[in-house]
C-alpha cells in the first residue's frame, strides 16, 4: 500500500471515529448529557443552524464522492474530510443543544433521530470509501463502478430538512400520526384474520387440497421455525369472540385519529395550550400499546381471561383521554361564554365536542358489554 493511499484510509478512518463519536453522545440517556452553559438559542435559532448544517454536510459528501471518483488525489480527499469533520461536530453539538424544558422533550428527540440517521448515513460512507482505497479499488482509472454509493445518504438529508417539524407541538402531531397509522395496521390485520375466517367457515368441511395447499404458501416458511409460527385456525368460538371486539378496536382507533384531525390539528380559539396537547400525547403510545396487546390476544389460541384484562388496559388508556379531554372541555366553556354572549355560538364547534362525548360513551358502553359477556361472574 502506497503513502498516499495510507493516509486516504486514515483521514477516512478518523472521520468514522468522529462519527462513532457523535453518535454515542446522541445515544446517552439524557440524566447523563450534560447541559450546556449560559443562555441557549431559541428553537428557531436552532432548528434553522440545523438545516443549513444539513445543506452543508450534503455539499460534503456530494464533493467527497467526486473527489474518490478515480484517478483519487489523496490531499483533495484529506481537505473535503477535513471539512466534513468540522461540520460534523457543528451539526452534533446543535442536535445537543436542544433542551427538553425549553424547546421540548419531543422536538429534542425527533432532531437526535434525524442527527442520529444522517451521521450513520456519513459512517457507512466513509467505511465503504476506507474499504475501497485499502483493497486498491480506487486506483483503478477503468473502474466504472459506484465505488461510494451516497444516493441514499443525500436522500435521507433532504427529507430530514423537508420534514423536520418547527416546533414541540408539531412534532407531537407527527408522532400522533405515527402512533395512529400504528392503530391502523393493527385493526387491518384484525379485520384480514376475522375475514378469513370467515370464508373457510363458509367452505366447512368442502375444503379441498388446493385450499390446503394455497394456505401452506400463505404461511411463507414461518411453520420452519417451530410450533406457534405457523398458520392457525381460528375456530368457532374464537372467532365469534374476535368479531366481538373488533367494534371496539376500530371505535378506539377512529377516536384516537379524530382527536388529530378534529383537535390537534385544528386552529383553536383560544390555541390548545402546550399543557393540554402534552396531556394528551402521553396518553397516545400507551393506548397504542394496549390496542396491539389487545389485537394479539384475539390470535389463537385465545383465553378470554386475557383479552378481558386488555380490554379493561386499553379502557383505562381511553379513560385517562378522556381526563384530559373533560378538562380541556371545561376550560373551553368557561372561556367561550363571553364568545358567545359576543358573536353567538360556533354549531360546527359544537357538534365537534359532541361527536367526541359520544364516542367515549360509546367506548364505555362497548366495554361494560364485554365485561359482562366474558367475565366468568358478571356484575349482577
Amino acid at each position: 500500500m502506497s503513502r498516499s493511499t495510507e493516509d486516504a484510509t486514515a483521514a477516512l478512518t478518523k472521520t468514522s471515529s468522529l462519527c462513532s463519536l457523535a453518535l454515542k453522545s446522541l445515544r446517552a440517556p439524557i440524566s447523563q448529557t450534560s447541559r450546556p452553559t449560559g443562555e441557549l438559542p431559541a428553537l428557531t435559532v436552532l432548528r434553522t443552524d440545523f438545516i443549513s448544517l444539513l445543506s452543508l454536510l450534503h455539499n460534503r459528501v456530494l464533493s467527497l464522492s467526486l473527489a474518490l471518483k478515480p484517478p483519487v488525489t489523496p490531499p483533495a480527499v484529506a481537505k473535503v474530510l477535513e471539512d466534513l469533520n468540522a461540520d460534523l461536530g457543528r451539526f452534533t453539538n446543535c442536535a445537543l443543544s436542544i433542551d427538553d424544558e425549553i424547546h421540548g422533550d419531543e422536538m429534542r428527540k425527533q432532531m437526535r433521530w434525524g442527527a442520529e440517521e444522517v451521521i450513520e448515513g456519513v459512517q457507512r460512507t466513509v467505511d465503504t470509501a476506507a474499504e475501497a482505497v485499502t483493497a486498491g479499488a480506487l486506483g483503478k482509472e477503468d473502474d466504472k463502478r459506484d465505488l461510494l454509493p451516497v444516493a441514499s445518504l443525500l436522500s435521507t438529508i433532504e427529507k430530514l430538512k423537508e420534514t423536520l417539524p418547527k416546533d414541540n407541538k408539531a412534532a407531537i402531531i407527527r408522532r400522533w400520526q405515527a402512533d395512529t397509522a400504528a392503530l391502523e395496521d393493527g385493526v387491518r390485520e384484525t379485520r384480514e384474520m376475522i375475514d378469513e375466517g370467515d370464508v373457510r367457515e363458509r367452505k366447512g368441511p368442502q375444503r379441498d387440497v388446493d385450499d390446503d395447499e394455497a394456505e401452506t404458501e400463505d404461511e411463507g416458511g414461518w411453520d420452519e421455525l417451530g410450533d406457534g409460527f405457523g398458520y392457525q385456525e381460528l375456530s368457532g368460538d374464537e372467532l365469534e369472540r374476535a368479531k366481538t371486539v373488533f367494534p371496539l378496536l376500530g371505535l378506539v382507533t377512529l377516536l384516537h385519529k379524530r382527536l388529530l384531525t378534529h383537535h390537534l390539528k385544528l386552529q383553536q380559539t383560544p390555541p390548545l395550550s402546550e399543557s393540554h396537547v402534552l396531556s394528551l400525547f402521553q396518553n397516545s403510545t400507551s393506548l397504542v400499546s394496549s390496542a396491539d396487546e389487545l389485537a394479539s390476544s384475539l390470535y389463537t389460541p385465545q383465553d378470554v381471561r386475557v383479552i378481558l384484562t386488555r380490554v379493561k388496559e386499553m379502557d383505562e388508556c381511553v379513560g385517562k383521554l378522556k381526563t384530559v379531554w373533560d378538562e380541556w372541555e371545561a376550560e373551553k366553556r368557561l372561556g367561550s361564554l363571553k364568545v358567545q354572549e359576543d358573536h353567538g355560538n360556533d354549531s360546527s364547534e359544537h357538534e365537534t365536542d359532541n361527536w367526541f362525548d359520544k364516542c367515549f360513551a360509546r367506548i364505555d358502553k362497548g366495554v361494560k358489554a364485554l365485561d359482562k359477556r366474558f367475565s366468568p361472574n358478571p356484575p349482577s
